[in-house]
């Protein structure tokens, strides 16, 4: 379902007539298929929908993060209303999910000095849901900001770092993911850094992904 979802996307070709009688069914696994499908492209018809699962509370809660991870897609400014609002309430992962969802990239200062405090939450979810939003916000100048996820155990908060520098290309982002490919991160990281780095068409990407050639992980 997802990866039809997202050649479809790529086509241009709608979602919603093939998914928006199960998004408005009952909680079951078909609902569950038709969320990750509009994680490719949320369209305005099924916008009314995807709106009422992000915010029961009842809904399990793949389903709402699924949800809000859909409203990030479309643009919409009751989307971006309720992607704010969960942003502050619900369980960690939920929020997290909605916390960057709602960072539109090169969102400026603002939204980085809003986000740094919570690079010290105390969820993973949270942290890593921060971290990759004050890069989305702030560009390569954020870089620096993010020292402490050198010392971060869990490897949710480095992951989705990684996936975040895939999309840049300055000798700062490259940097990081080098170092942190390199270094003593949890093997998770260190793979989604490699796999950010191979992505990546820079020259800068490049040379870092050079010198993982020789690494003693296969």
């Amino acid at each position: 379902m997802e990866k039809a979802a997202v050649g479809l996307a790529r086509l241009g070709l709608p979602i919603s007539p093939l998914v928006k009688a199960k998004l408005e069914g009952p909680a079951g696994s078909d609902r569950g298929l038709a969320l990750v499908a509009v994680r490719a492209r949320l369209e305005a018809e099924c916008l009314p929908g995807v709106l009422a699962v992000a915010k029961d509370r009842a809904a399990p809660e793949a389903q709402r993060v699924n949800a809000v991870e859909a409203l990030a897609t479309i643009g919409d400014p009751e989307a971006e209303k309720a992607l704010q609002f969960l942003a502050k309430e619900g369980p960690a992962r939920l929020r997290g999910a909605a916390l960057l969802g709602a960072v539109r990239p090169g969102a400026g200062r603002g939204v980085v000095f809003r986000v740094t405090p919570l690079l010290s939450d105390p969820s993973p979810e949270v942290r890593a849901a921060a971290s990759a939003a004050l890069l989305r916000a702030g560009g390569e100048s954020s870089v620096p900001q993010l020292f402490k996820i050198f010392r971060e155990k869990d490897p949710r908060p480095g992951e989705l770092v990684a996936k975040e520098l895939a999309s840049m290309t300055g000798l700062a982002s490259a940097e990081l993911l080098g170092k942190l490919a390199r270094g003593k991160a949890p093997r998770r990281v260190r793979l989604a850094c490699a796999t950010a780095l191979a992505a990546r068409g820079d020259e800068h990407a490049a040379r870092f992904l050079a010198a993982l050639a020789g690494d003693s992980d296969a």
